[in-house]
């Protein structure tokens, strides 16, 4: 099966094509796949069957239940947010919280860029900004 027979279209959820090429006339929610509303505000409870994991491109589930993170532990590069140690998810993780940090708190910075901003540069932090002094209001001319 080719990657794209089995990547859903952003634009009517159904598996087979790209929103370039979808003929449905407007975007259909994710959730319930009827047209005037967006998966946000679907008046239908959530269901994950009509869902494809960004993970291992199935149907029926979302990456965070994904099957196949669950058996190999493949999330975050195959290492444990919380203990940096592969085999395992966070959630799973048999040491203690790092640092005290949240469960699952990551102890590197995500997003793929390892700390660097896209083109390579460090990731700036923002020079403090002095606070603006009121103006004098002007005295009329006399």
């Amino acid at each position: 099966m080719s990657s794209l027979s089995r990547r859903a279209c952003y634009k009517c959820g159904n598996v087979g094509h790209y929103a370039e090429v979808c003929s449905s006339a407007e975007r259909l929610c994710y959730n319930c796949k009827q047209p005037g509303h967006e998966s946000n505000g679907c008046p239908l409870p959530r269901t994950t069957d009509a869902k494809q994991c960004y993970h291992c491109q199935g149907l029926g589930h979302v990456q965070a239940d994904c099957p196949t993170l669950r058996l190999t532990g493949a999330a975050a590069g195959g290492r444990c947010y919380n203990c940096g140690q592969p085999g395992h998810l966070a959630r799973a993780c048999p040491a203690p919280n790092a640092a005290g940090l949240g469960r699952g708190a990551p102890l590197a910075p995500r997003g793929g860029f390892g700390g660097y901003g896209r083109g390579g540069f460090p990731a700036a932090t923002p020079a403090p900004v002095a606070p603006i002094a009121p103006i004098a209001p002007i005295a009329p001319a006399a």
